[in-house]
């Protein structure tokens, strides 16, 4: 299924990001990659509705789910878990991807689709903190982020075409 800009053409519209979501079976995607990593400790998985969030952490054991509208002291009581090792995975939309900080996440898993190439990076720095019993973070790509071209030809400025081009700099 193809994803569909919105009306500014500034992201993807929700609808088309979950029917893609649905049609590619990323959440057996997700489960696949949990279990063959069992070894990581500290999981976030971001998925593309606050649905498919509660869903996941319904059946998965030793998770949470986390929303915009996760109650205050439900979501500070979730983070706490999650960082005393009760809490292995917290499923969630893109709620953790700013301010949160919890240097030992060693695993992130990637199940949505975005057209912003700054939320991507906001969501991967959430496993780029430096701690000194962490080896490595993982980053699982679920739902084929990966292969989407960070430079639209619609938002292209004159450098990048031109480089794309073969060209040099523009003059």
């Amino acid at each position: 299924q193809a994803l569909r800009f919105n009306s500014n053409g500034s992201e993807y519209t929700d609808d088309s990001v979950v029917t893609a979501y649905e049609a590619n079976n990323v959440r057996e995607n997700i489960l696949g990659a949990l279990e063959y990593h069992k070894e990581r400790k500290h999981v976030l998985v971001f998925v593309p509705s606050v649905e498919e969030a509660e869903t996941l952490a319904s059946f998965y054991p030793d998770s949470a789910a986390i929303s915009g509208t996760t109650p205050k002291k439900q979501r500070e009581n979730i983070i706490k878990a999650f960082r005393a090792g009760e809490i292995r995975v917290i499923f969630n939309v893109i709620v953790l991807s700013t301010g949160f900080d919890y240097p030992k996440i060693d695993m992130i898993i990637t199940a949505y689709s975005a057209a912003s190439m700054a939320k991507h990076y906001q969501v991967l720095g959430r496993g780029i903190r430096i701690d000194p019993e962490k080896k490595d973070c993982l980053v699982v790509d679920a739902g084929g982020i990966g292969s989407i071209d960070p430079t639209p030809a619609r938002g292209l400025s004159a450098l990048d075409k031109s480089r794309r081009e073969g060209g040099g700099p523009p003059h």
